[in-house]
């Protein structure tokens, strides 16, 4: 047998400190020509040796530093006879490089003998290196090609002799060197680790159960799960590692319902599965969740199994419509499906929550999922088993999408049919979408810190963007870390009360519009740094409205925003318009959900210019009757009461008198002449209008049937105002 040899001087010369031999093999001692699949090789398994060539003891190698002598791999002039190396595990190591003993038969001939490498045995890449020609350039040289060697579980290095030729090759002493991308190791046992608790120089290996719950978080450079161990992280809890995770068959590794993976080097590589766990809402059979796969090779049938074959869908953007999948499509990295509840979750069982299975080897690295044109929709999706930190991903993308993502939410769809009202807390659903910009995020449900969307882009979440160019949307590792930190990965659309510290000055309102029934409708205005007053996608958002019976919105210029962001520094003076669309007639309140920064001081007035009332939102919500519509013009918010002080109102109130006698309105100004006469019922509705009055006094005959509550608003020629509430 030869002698295996450690080659210092070329480690030293070649390599530096900084460099380990990953893999080395000196082909053995045979007694004569022998066939690859015959010759006993330095290596065993996993390492797997093939080709046309063979291994032969004459023309030893010699003449450089190492030379270890014996057999080599001889190249005859057929075409393509090659050897292969496979079954080279790399992955904890970068900056790899090969060095190979390389002989040569004449003078002339050259590079005819290829050296490739691949990573998954179907696409080589040559590496490239060359030898002088000419008299006295036969024999032995110790050959350093150039070229990308990549990490991978089984990497392949292939010599080829490209053609037929009087020339014959041989190849000895091939040498892989790399930098180890962990320093030191420690193993788990079962019961506690050989080196201490894992850091993030530290490849970390299990090979006794571990649950994170019971031993802790596991941070570590690399991760290893050797068969037959199980590796389980919590609700909650997470593995952080800064490059590569390794799941050995047999071996047996779950993420429960909102813990994470998080891989920081964008060239981590994954071997192995692992199974990802993720709960939705609590949902019926005609409920859809929007779902994005962290694994890679996850059939949308394995998602959900007992859902109806034909209730699995994807997003066509270029037809701005849905598109029916096939069930057994494997689901793409980034890009977003929807797919409805369990046939066997019955409308008249309560909603149950679900809990959804991922199996496959965990997604990392770089994902760019297509994006079409501007104007157009796209339903793209979280592709790691972590969360993402929205900003980041929003901030890096936006030469593509616009500025605002939109989550959808399902929250009150129990025992009351959609489309049929009904009354009681769930008498209108609240299905609609959350939406979320660098101003902030609006929700779904009348809940202070409900559903609210945080910055936090779930594993498993799918949302919809608007593209504002053709192009790639791309998710990176940087995209899952907050400050270094691990992002929560708790908000897949359920209620999260979590705070969270704002990354730069933010002084925000959220506010609502409900009514008893359960409808509901939010929307945001934030004072923040790099907003202004017009239209910047990063900070506005336009209304995504899926609610089937109001929206409600502010107005920029004539566009309804469901997030505005404006200007600092802060201006009391400032005044922003809200606007609304109601498909009931009744009665609604608007009310501040939350405030931050400044707002946690500052007044807000919401001003009624249909009924001139300004109410000071701080105090109360405030309560108004609507009909059927939309209504643009009727309601402002402000900061300063510009209206008139208590004792000049209550002057100038005295001086207009409403009287009702038999059916007639009597309006009476004792001071200025009256210009228009407005009266409104309760729900807002205009059922009376005079213009140019130009007299002291006005008499309104019957203008309804019934008893009812009028509201009559007078406007003098000197432009005050009056409004007087009566019953007539």
């Amino acid at each position: 047998m030869k002698i295996k040899v450690i080659i210092i001087l070329i480690l030293l010369s070649f390599t530096g400190w900084s460099q380990t031999i990953v893999f080395s093999e000196n082909m053995g001692s045979p007694s004569g020509n022998t066939a690859i699949s015959l010759n006993t090789f330095q290596n065993t398994a996993p390492i797997v040796f093939s080709g046309t060539s063979e291994v032969r003891f004459t023309s030893s190698s010699s003449g450089y530093t190492g030379a270890s002598g014996g057999g080599n791999v001889f190249f005859t002039s057929t075409a393509n006879s090659f050897f292969e190396i496979s079954g080279i595990n790399t992955l904890s190591y970068s900056s790899l490089n090969l060095t190979f003993a390389h002989y040569k038969a004449t003078n002339t001939a050259s590079n005819e003998l290829i050296v490739e490498v691949s990573s998954d045995g179907l696409t080589y890449v040559p590496l490239i290196y060359s030898r002088a020609t000419g008299s006295g350039t036969t024999g032995w040289v110790l050959v350093t090609p150039s070229g990308s060697i990549p990490s991978a579980s089984n990497l392949r290095l292939r010599f080829r002799q490209l053609a037929i030729t009087s020339d014959y090759f041989r190849i000895d002493d091939v040498v892989l060197f790399g930098t180890p991308i962990c320093s030191s190791t420690s193993t788990w046992n079962g019961t506690s680790w050989s080196s201490g608790a894992p850091t993030t120089s530290t490849s970390a290996i299990i090979n006794g159960n571990y649950n994170t719950s019971l031993s802790g978080n596991i941070n570590a450079c690399s991760l290893t799960v050797n068969s037959p161990a199980s590796l389980s992280v919590a609700n909650g809890q997470y593995i952080k590692l800064e490059y590569n995770l390794t799941v050995a068959s047999g071996a047996n590794v779950v993420f429960d319902n909102n813990s994470s993976l998080v891989q920081v080097n964008p060239v981590a590589i994954n071997s192995g599965n692992i199974t990802y766990l993720r709960n939705t809402n609590p949902i019926d059979k005609f409920d859809y969740t929007y779902w994005s796969s962290p694994v890679k090779n996850q059939r949308l049938i394995d998602v959900s199994p007992n859902t109806s074959g034909d209730k699995f869908l994807s997003f066509n953007a270029s037809i701005n419509d849905w598109n029916y999948e096939t069930n057994t499509n494997v689901m793409t990295a980034g890009k977003g499906y929807i797919i409805r509840g369990p046939q066997g979750y019955y409308t008249s069982i309560p909603p149950s929550v679900y809990s959804a299975s991922f199996i496959g080897e965990p997604i990392t690295g770089n994902v760019s999922i297509p994006i079409m044109g501007a104007g157009v929709s796209n339903l793209i999706g979280n592709p790691y088993p972590s969360a993402l930190n929205a900003n980041t991903f929003l901030t890096a993308n936006s030469g593509v999408i616009d500025g605002t993502i939109y989550f959808w939410t399902h929250t009150t769809d129990i025992g009351t049919n959609v489309s049929n009202p009904g009354s009681g807390a769930y008498a209108y659903s609240s299905d609609d979408y959350a939406s979320y910009n660098l101003t902030g995020g609006t929700g779904t449900q009348a809940t202070a810190g409900g559903n609210i969307p945080n910055g936090e882009i779930a594993a498993g979440q799918s949302f919809f963007t608007r593209s504002i160019a053709s192009g790639n949307a791309v998710f990176t590792n940087a995209m899952r870390l907050k400050s270094g930190a691990v992002i929560a990965n708790s908000q897949f659309f359920k209620q999260s009360n979590s705070s969270k510290t704002a990354e730069f000055e933010q002084n925000r309102v959220w506010l609502s519009l409900w009514n008893d029934g359960g409808a509901f409708k939010q929307t945001l205005l934030g004072y923040v740094i790099g907003a202004t007053n017009e239209y910047e996608n990063a900070y506005d958002g336009a209304s995504f409205n899926a609610n089937a019976f109001i929206n409600f919105y502010s107005l920029l210029n004539t566009s309804a925003m469901a997030i505005q962001g404006r200007a600092l520094p802060f201006d009391e003076n400032d005044t922003v318009l809200l606007g609304y669309k109601s498909n009931i007639a009744g009665d609604f309140k608007i009310a501040i959900d939350q405030v931050d920064g400044l707002f946690t001081s500052q007044v807000v007035y919401l001003e009624d210019k249909l009924l001139n009332v300004i109410h000071n939102l701080k105090e109360s919500p405030y309560a108004f009757t609507t009909e059927i519509g939309v209504f643009n013009e009727r309601f402002a918010i402000l900061y300063a009461n510009k209206t008139l002080g208590t004792d000049d109102f209550d002057t100038l109130n005295n001086t207009v008198f409403v009287a009702t006698k038999n059916k007639e309105i009597i309006i009476t100004a004792s001071v200025e002449l009256i210009d228009k006469v407005f009266v409104y019922d309760f729900s807002g509705r205009q059922i009376y209008l005079k213009t140019k009055v130009a007299s002291e006094q006005l008499l309104i005959p019957n203008i309804i049937a019934g008893d009812q509550a009028l509201i009559v608003k007078v406007i003098l020629q000197n432009g005050n105002v009056i409004t007087k509430k009566i019953n007539y």
